[in-house]
């Protein structure tokens, strides 16, 4: 008896420690979701069009597949799969980017937004800590916070 009471008491202290350690359901990422502001050493960021984005930055999770947009250039995972759940970590496989370098006004800023889902998606071997709302996520690489919002599909 003290045994089995034991083992119900390690089993429940088993679960509530899972529960609060943020573990992440694959199927609570699936969909699209649209990156809304970033955070890099400290300084925010809200995404703007021709300021610190080309187009608005997005990426996608369904199934076996990841792909999207940093801003100026897309991106997809061409590793099966292409990212995988590790507690309250998301982690990348191997991404394939387009080689653009978008400009306006002879700044490079325009491509703020895509440095930063670049870090979280290319530079990130630990991958990164993700913070699941109702209709927001964040990635947290440690360097950089990323906001995203739910979208029903990517944007134009």
């Amino acid at each position: 008896m003290r045994l089995v009471t034991r083992a119900i008491a390690w089993l429940t202290l088993a679960v509530a420690a899972c529960a609060s350690s943020g573990v992440l359901d694959p199927s609570d990422l699936e969909g699209y979701w649209v990156l809304e502001s970033f955070e890099v050493d400290g300084v925010a960021n809200v995404v703007e069009l021709g300021v610190n984005t080309a187009r608005t930055p997005w990426v996608v999770m369904i199934g076996d597949a990841l792909e999207g947009s940093g801003g100026c250039n897309d991106f997809t995972g061409f590793e099966s799969p292409p990212y995988s759940v590790e507690g309250a970590r998301l982690r990348f496989g191997d991404i394939m980017f387009t080689a653009a370098l978008c400009v306006r006004d002879g700044s490079e800023s325009v491509m703020a937004a895509e440095l930063a889902m670049l870090e979280a998606l290319w530079q990130s071997p630990d991958g990164v800590v993700v913070e699941l709302g109702d209709a927001e996520m964040v990635w947290d690489t440690g360097d950089a916070r990323l906001r995203f919002s739910r979208a029903d599909a990517p944007p134009d």
